[in-house]
């Protein structure tokens, strides 16, 4: 069965309104027969909607979801065997719909840094660029991990999804999308051979906050957007940033 796929299309700006789209251009390279279901906002939204539209998309309002982690934590929970939550800045090379995995959740791996842009460490995740979640045994993952917890009188939060600061001593830490999903219940990374089948463009949709402190990202992305096809295995050049910021 294929999976259901999900994609929140914010464009914060007029500037952010290419990267907020890209990912329509090759949709359908990487889910041919998949159902796709796009919650827009922010600007530009006849053109959005044109651009889901034309993908075969299913376009539904998403005025009301306020951050990218709130739509996973909210759509994660769907009642379905599999679904697969995908970023705008995405290129697609190959069809990745039939993919399976043994894991609740699948995704590219993201390992422990020290990112310049929050000047924080940033915990281990699976990305949520292209991030495969089967509700059903994810739920029932995190219900066997709290029953690992001892007893006690205390009922802290358990927000598996939502972006968090963690103070940890004089360091600051930062939980991204995810981290607290995965660090409680793990999942299965994708090989060489998934992660050569798409490129994500890594902050396509705000670069212009990520700019300075990450020289030459808008042009790369402008690259991107003309000749995508120079950026298949560009996971490779992320691990090596990743390898250059460990903490």
């Amino acid at each position: 069965m294929k999976p259901r796929v999900y994609i929140r299309a914010h464009v914060s700006d007029e500037s952010a309104f290419e990267m907020s789209t890209l990912v329509f251009k090759t949709l359908r390279v990487g889910f041919p027969n998949s159902q796709v279901y796009v919650w827009y906002s922010g600007e530009c939204l006849e053109e959005v909607m044109k651009s889901g539209d034309d993908a075969g998309c299913c376009m539904w309002d998403g005025s009301k979801i306020q951050t990218h982690d709130a739509f996973i934590a909210k759509y994660s929970e769907i009642p379905c065997d599999s679904i697969v939550f995908c970023d705008t800045d995405m290129v697609f090379y190959e069809s990745v719909e039939d993919w399976s995995f043994d894991q609740p959740m699948a995704g590219m791996f993201e390992p422990k840094h020290r990112n310049p842009v929050t000047s924080a460490i940033h915990l281990p995740r699976l990305h949520s660029c292209l991030l495969w979640v089967k509700p059903e045994s994810t739920r029932n993952a995190f219900d066997a991990w709290k029953a690992t917890l001892p007893p006690n009188p205390f009922s802290p939060l358990f927000e598996p999804w939502r972006q968090q600061w963690l103070p940890i001593g004089r360091e600051l830490h930062f939980a991204d999308t995810g981290s607290i999903a995965y660090n409680a219940i793990g999942g299965q990374h994708f090989n060489e051979q998934q992660l050569n089948a798409f490129a994500h463009l890594q902050c396509g949709t705000w670069s212009k906050y990520v700019e300075p402190h990450i020289p030459g990202l808008r042009e790369s992305h402008r690259m991107a957007i003309e000749r995508p096809e120079l950026f298949r295995g560009n996971w490779k050049t992320h691990k090596e940033w990743y390898e250059r910021h460990q903490p």
